[in-house]
């Protein structure tokens, strides 16, 4: 094969030493980059997971698009939509300990509840609506469900 030269890349793992600034002649061990760029470690298993971020978003997204939907037949899929994400997030309330979530997702399961219908209109309403939406979000990014390994 003439005019065809093949390459071989090969690189050397980076080795990045550690000093103490103010000691010259202490020097920690190398630490060995292995060639990423990044520090390798031991993985560690979590010990929390935040298992009502995704339903908090959810609810929050379900909340501010059912703002344009308040004066139609159609808000009753976002008062399931609340109502359902709200009574979730509880249950991993209750799992991760943290009782005082309860106070603003029980009202929001009460008050957008399907089934037993509360007819709330008007400004105050609307307000409701941007809180509920708050709560979800506060709780979905505050809340850590402590992890439970199998057979303990």
């Amino acid at each position: 094969m003439s005019g065809v030269r093949s390459i071989e890349l090969t690189h050397a793992p980076i080795v990045v030493p550690r000093t103490y600034p103010d000691v010259e002649d202490r020097t920690l061990p190398s630490i060995n980059l292995g060639g990423t760029g990044y520090l390798m470690g031991t993985p560690v298993e979590p010990t929390f997971n935040r298992s009502a971020l995704a339903p908090g978003l959810l609810g929050a997204i379900a909340l501010l698009a059912g703002l344009a939907l308040l004066d139609s037949e159609s808000f009753i899929i976002i008062r399931y939509a609340a109502s359902i994400l709200a009574l979730i997030i509880c249950v991993f309330v209750i799992q991760a300990r943290s009782w005082y979530w309860l106070i603003g997702l029980v009202p929001i399961a009460v008050l957008w509840n399907p089934v037993v219908i509360l007819d709330l209109s008007g400004q105050g309403w609307v307000s409701a609506q941007f809180i509920a939406a708050i709560v979800f979000i506060a709780v979905g990014l505050r809340l850590k469900v402590p992890v439970h390994k199998a057979g303990n």
